[in-house]
């Protein structure tokens, strides 16, 4: 009572308070329900006197069951002090850019300091949720996936006149399998050419004629793509029905100073219930769009002037992608890469300044995950969680829904107490990628794979896998949570260059089902089906060093059973050179179910 609602103490004690009622997040004006709050003062221009309680006419008034009321006496009216001179506006206070865990996070980056990584489970230990007896291990196929460009023959045509083909033949795929653009959840575009950006996104919106279209990553690769094809676009959507009230999403559409307006027909991110042959896991999947480091405010990138632009770009974009995701409830990330516009032919050395990119990128990345300090643990009071359960003051009406608006990323008690006790061996890989060309000549932008939310307590592991059935050219991440329906697998397979292999040899969607099908043999032996895995959902590769599918192929008739990103060269978490990069998923099911 008589606490100033929009200091940070006050703002702290009303948001827990207001739990009691299942509130949501929102404005700390109260209407006279629940509370009441009083405005005795403001600025000059619109306040011409304020307000003013002397200390000895306030007291608070107990009705019991937890109600209070204040009784104030003695109120006046005094006049308030010329502060300047007459018609100056008021000044307003501009938010910083960046919050203070990011600043932290700019000021390491900047000054170059290390952080190290643990490689947690490399010996297969830490994957306990991913062993049990009689289990089958079973590709996801959860999803509906395309990868569609137009039909041969479009070379001399407008880059709008092949976007409307795609566009066409997305239409005639959704008709195919009786769905609508609506449930699209996630879509990948790579375009020739970053100048046909405002061209292809007005044939592409018209694909969307519903509110929450689905989130979208963009990139140029130049001539990397096959000949005579200028836009190619990867479509994603579950594969069991969603209803409309069970997809949701974040569309902002206008700017203000927390994370930026969409630049385009796509949203911020969508968010869809994670299925495990077709029966709903009780998770939610989370696809957030592609972050660039505008300046919400301004829709700008911040000025080129200072040293330290690449790290701000680097930083500021991963803020972005931190505030949707915890908006949206995130409580881990699967994977991620960092894009990065190709160098300047011009450049010195262009593979230590994309090496050194990739460094930092990988340590923003790993100061994000960074464990919170015992100290900042402690700072919030609060109700201890008996109270919370069983004090009738303190339960709340929105239950388990209301607490959840609190929900940290990362969320460390999702994860076995073990790996909270090394809590290095919590971070999710992150991999750099150098491409052409990003939205707005932006430096980097962040592409994080999957965010996962509705995660239990102590039901997510992390594991990495230096080799993979013996061979030291390929390496594994496992994200692994375990459900009461299965336990979701979700795997990053990276391979370095190998010397004495000529590079462009062999299939490559082969090698990679052999290769992950070892990858997934070595953490879970006693999985069967394992020879029935599905292939990647998403693949990256540099085409210097690994082959493309249009690769030699001539006419390329544009059929891919999974989305692929040609770069100039990618990088691993430890910033060592790949030659590609493979993301997939599966289900280890019991026996018995």
């Amino acid at each position: 009572m008589w606490e100033r609602a929009t200091s940070e103490d006050g703002l702290g004690r009303l948001g827990r308070a207001l739990r009691r009622f299942g509130a949501a997040p929102g404005a700390v004006l109260g209407e006279g329900g629940e509370f009441e709050t009083l405005v005795l003062d403001g600025p000059a221009p619109l306040f011409k006197k304020r307000i003013v309680v002397p200390e000895a006419g306030r007291s608070v008034v107990s009705d019991g069951g937890g109600s209070l009321w204040l009784m104030l006496r003695g109120a006046s009216l005094e006049d308030k002090a010329d502060d300047g001179p007459r018609g100056q506006t008021p000044t307003v206070r501009e938010p910083p850019l960046l919050d203070a865990r990011f600043e932290a996070i700019l000021s390491s980056v900047t000054a170059g300091a290390e952080h190290a990584t643990a490689e947690p489970g490399a010996d297969g230990r830490w994957l306990a949720l991913a062993r049990g007896p009689a289990a089958t291990l079973t590709g996801a196929g959860e999803l509906l996936q395309w990868s569609v460009v137009a039909d041969a023959g479009v070379a001399g045509r407008s880059i709008e006149a092949e976007t409307a083909l795609v566009v066409d033949k997305i239409r005639k795929a959704l008709s195919s399998a009786s769905r609508d653009a609506s449930q699209i959840t996630n879509t990948l575009i790579v375009l020739r050419r970053m100048a046909d950006f405002s061209a292809v996104n007005e044939e592409y919106g018209k694909l969307f004629a519903r509110p929450i279209p689905p989130s979208r990553v963009t990139v140029s690769c130049g001539d990397l793509l096959p000949p005579g094809r200028n836009v190619l676009v990867f479509v994603s959507m579950p594969r069991a029905a969603v209803a409309r009230g069970d997809r949701s999403g974040l569309h902002v559409q206008a700017r203000s100073y927390w994370a930026p307006a969409n630049i385009g027909p796509y949203s911020q991110a969508v968010d869809v219930p994670v299925t495990a042959r077709t029966r709903a896991t009780g998770l939610r999947a989370v696809y957030v769009a592609g972050q660039i480091p505008l300046v919400p405010a301004s829709m700008t990138l911040p000025p080129p002037s200072c040293a330290a632009s690449l790290q701000k770009q680097i930083v500021l974009s991963l803020q972005h992608l931190w505030r949707i995701g915890a908006e949206m409830k995130v409580q881990c990330w699967t994977s991620a890469v960092a894009y990065f516009a190709r160098a300047s032919p011009s450049s010195s050395s262009p593979a230590e300044a994309m090496e050194r990119r990739a460094r930092q990128a990988c340590r923003a990345w790993a100061l994000a995950h960074a464990a919170p300090d015992e100290d900042e643990a402690e700072a919030e009071v609060g109700p201890d969680p008996w109270h919370l359960r069983y004090n009738h003051e303190y339960m709340t009406l929105g239950g388990a829904d209301a607490q959840s608006s609190t929900v940290a990323l990362p969320d460390w008690s999702i994860f076995t107490m073990r790996q909270q006790n090394a809590p290095e061996s919590c971070i999710p890989p992150v991999f750099a990628a150098e491409v052409q060309g990003l939205p707005r000549q932006s430096a980097v932008e962040w592409h994080a794979h999957v965010g996962l939310a509705h995660v239990p307590d102590g039901c997510a592991e992390m594991m990495r896998r230096p080799e993979v059935g013996g061979r030291r050219d390929w390496s594994a991440w496992h994200a692994v949570v375990r459900t009461a329906e299965a336990s979701l697998v979700y795997t990053a397979l990276a391979r370095r260059p190998v010397d004495d292999e000529p590079a462009g040899s062999g299939d490559l969607e082969q090698a990679l089902r052999e290769a992950y099908r070892q990858s997934v043999r070595d953490i879970c032996p006693e999985a069967t089906a394992i020879s029935s895995l599905d292939g990647p959902c998403l693949v990256y590769v540099d085409v210097a060093q690994a082959a493309t599918p249009w690769k030699g192929a001539g006419d390329w008739d544009g059929q891919m059973p999974f989305a692929l990103v040609p770069c100039h060269s990618i990088w691993s978490p430890e910033a060592g050179r790949l030659a590609c990069l493979a993301l997939f998923r599966a289900d280890l099911v019991a026996a018995s179910q």
